[in-house]
């Protein structure tokens, strides 16, 4: 019995949106190079083999290869598209069966429009048939890339975030690109396997996941200035409202964070062949603790100033304090990074990337946590603008 080749979708083709302006941007182009050459044909030969003609082609032909990819993604892929996720969540669809409005992998119907396009570079040579094919693969394989952390599929997000930088190390060999363009394809395959698995996508799993039990997700009681209450009912209610909201980062996301971070700057100085900047790390170390202690102390101010520090003879207050421990541990790793960075010699790509990361990871891992600090810090609570409060305040 004769099987026919499965069509898919007819939504998979190019919309006519996408065609026209191709066809007349790029008829546009053959009818200026005829008027040039007046009917000359080999006049006509002359102007469209040259240089500025062949950017031209290069460009609309690749542009076009990855306007199609943009099309095949956000067209076809629930997470682009939330009326189409809200009736997927509505319909008997699961992971097992085919997407309705077409599929998100690529198809024998993207191989026809690539072909297409390869054909019409290759008409009279010097644009790379291969051209088209190249543009609609980096931008398709980067949609989707990105659109993994929004599937919340961090282990694949993680390993692309260290296998796309590897492309820019220019010791690499071209054997190798395609074994990590082989890698980049699968882990993104097998991600968005697993998002569509996931479907629908929600915050419950998250909340389940960090509690551990289905029942303090549904059963849980919010506290009532958590959920309910105004955010402006004044001082000191909107300070002492049970509402901290801080997530701690475990020690695990802090590594993996702060190695990504770590092998992206490796892969910059490797690409851009900088010269050693040992107080590139103090630049990082210290703006980062000022931030972090910005935000730790945003609203909340010590227990009493310097002066009440000098006159009581308490010139360190533990309790409010340690929030200086992980910003000063920062700029102390920064400069023993610095002086060892002076003395590695060429191996200063990696004792540089080395020295970033870990400045990252005592930032990520370094206590106390915000909500220990909040809950816990030896501190008082700065008083807010009274005139503010006063327009809050009813007469009784």
């Amino acid at each position: 019995m004769r099987t026919r080749l499965p069509f898919h979708s007819n939504a998979v083709w190019p919309s006519a949106t996408l065609v026209i302006p191709f066809v007349v941007i790029y008829g546009m182009l053959l009818v200026s190079i005829w008027m040039i050459a007046k009917g000359n044909s080999s006049a006509f030969g002359t102007v469209f083999n040259a240089t500025e003609i062949t950017t031209m082609r290069a460009v609309i032909l690749g542009g076009a290869a990855g306007v199609y990819a943009l099309f095949r993604v956000t067209r076809f892929h629930p997470k682009c598209n939330p009326a189409y996720a809200v009736w997927l969540k509505l319909s008997p669809w699961t992971a097992g069966k085919p997407l309705p409005l077409g599929p998100i992998h690529l198809v024998w119907q993207d191989l026809a429009v690539i072909a297409l396009l390869s054909l019409i570079a290759s008409w009279r040579g010097h644009v790379n048939p291969a051209l088209p094919a190249m543009a609609f693969g980096l931008v398709y394989l980067a949609m989707m890339t990105i659109l993994l952390p929004f599937l919340r599929q961090w282990p694949a997000s993680v390993a692309l975030g260290f296998l796309w930088p590897a492309l820019a190390l220019p010791e690499i060999k071209i054997e190798t690109v395609a074994g990590i363009f082989v890698a980049i394809a699968a882990v993104i395959w097998f991600g968005h396997w697993k998002g569509l698995r996931a479907f629908p996508w929600n915050a419950g799993a998250d909340v389940q996941r960090q509690n551990g039990s289905i029942w303090q997700t549904e059963i849980r009681v919010e506290p009532v200035a958590a959920v309910g209450a105004p955010a402006n009912v004044g001082w000191p209610f909107t300070v002492l409202g049970p509402k901290i909201q801080g997530h701690s980062i475990s020690n695990r996301t802090a590594f993996w964070l702060s190695a990504l971070f770590g092998w992206w700057c490796f892969c910059a100085l490797r690409f851009f062949q900088a010269e050693p900047f040992p107080e590139i790390m103090l630049v990082l170390a210290i703006p980062l603790g000022l931030i972090r202690f910005g935000i730790y102390c945003s609203g909340v101010v010590p227990p009493f100033n310097v002066w009440g520090r000098i006159v009581s003879g308490r010139l360190l207050l533990p309790g409010y304090d340690k929030v200086f421990l992980t910003p000063l541990a920062a700029v102390l790793i920064s400069i023993a990074g610095a002086i060892v960075l002076r003395r590695c010699g060429d191996w200063y790509p990696a004792a540089e990337s080395l020295g970033i990361a870990l400045i990252w990871f005592v930032f990520f891992s370094g206590g106390p946590t915000r909500k220990n600090w909040i809950l816990t810090g030896q501190h008082r609570y700065r008083l807010m603008n009274q005139s503010r409060n006063r327009q809050l305040m009813r007469q009784v």
